[in-house]
């Protein structure tokens, strides 16, 4: 953690106590920005605190780091950090989840995280929306896209044509946008074809990726892709 930052009361009590009687490999917390946070790092306190089990921490692995960083506890043996030019955290907490370690965040407030301009979450190259793109794409590739697993990107908007360009980018093959706005709908993006969302289960073997921003986009394409019989984890995960 920041030396500015603050660390609550009873935070190592209460992580090492779910660690040892849950046989978690990490866990986070609770955590709340100050002074005065923008509409955007609330937002994400708020998806953050919501992750109290493991498997919510699954589920959204891939939305963003699920765990936070300052608020980190884990067996020593797994620690490690790496300069890859993506947030260190992150990629952290992903090699613990691709080496089969299980973590969630403790209900209780456990830190206190200190928000300004100068942040280098606000001012490095590494913590960019193009960084975490790069990080999810390396580690899905060598997980749920590995042997060359076609994807199927739900949402053709800027936030899915940036991860399909980001898969191209590292070779993974891009079988097709699944879209609704009619508008789009036929057309060819990057020369994958625009399909609706009852021809998004048309392929098979291939993983889809919702990449719709926002609570509520992300959890309208969660239902449309469980209407379709795709199981989130296996054939079908979030990724904004």
């Amino acid at each position: 953690m920041d030396a500015d930052d603050i660390a609550l009361p009873q935070r190592l009590e209460l992580q090492a106590e779910a660690i040892e009687e849950e046989g978690l490999a990490a866990v986070g917390g609770r955590v709340e920005y100050f002074p005065d946070p923008t509409d955007g790092m609330r937002a994400y306190a708020v998806w953050l605190n919501s992750i109290v089990t493991v498997e919510a921490a699954i589920r959204d692995l891939w939305v963003e780091c699920p765990l936070p960083g300052p608020g980190l506890t884990a067996r020593a043996e797994l620690v490690s950090y790496r300069h890859r030019g993506w947030p260190e955290d992150y990629d952290l907490v992903l090699r613990i989840w691709e080496g089969g370690g299980r973590f969630r965040n403790v209900e209780r407030l456990v830190h206190r995280w200190r928000d300004h301009p100068a942040r280098l979450t606000r001012t490095r190259a590494a913590y960019t929306l193009a960084s975490l793109r790069r990080c999810k794409v390396h580690f899905l590739r060598r997980t749920l896209l590995a042997g060359g697993r076609a994807a199927v990107v739900w949402g053709a908007g800027p936030t899915g044509k940036a991860f399909a360009r980001e898969l191209i980018a590292a070779g993974s093959p891009l079988a097709a946008f699944v879209e609704v706005d009619p508008r789009k709908l036929g057309k060819r993006i990057h020369g994958a074809p625009v399909v609706t969302v009852e021809r998004g289960a048309e392929f098979p073997g291939a993983l889809a990726l919702g990449a719709v921003s926002g609570p509520e986009g992300r959890a309208q394409v969660r239902e449309l892709a469980a209407g379709l019989g795709l199981v989130e984890g296996k054939d079908f995960v979030a990724v904004a």
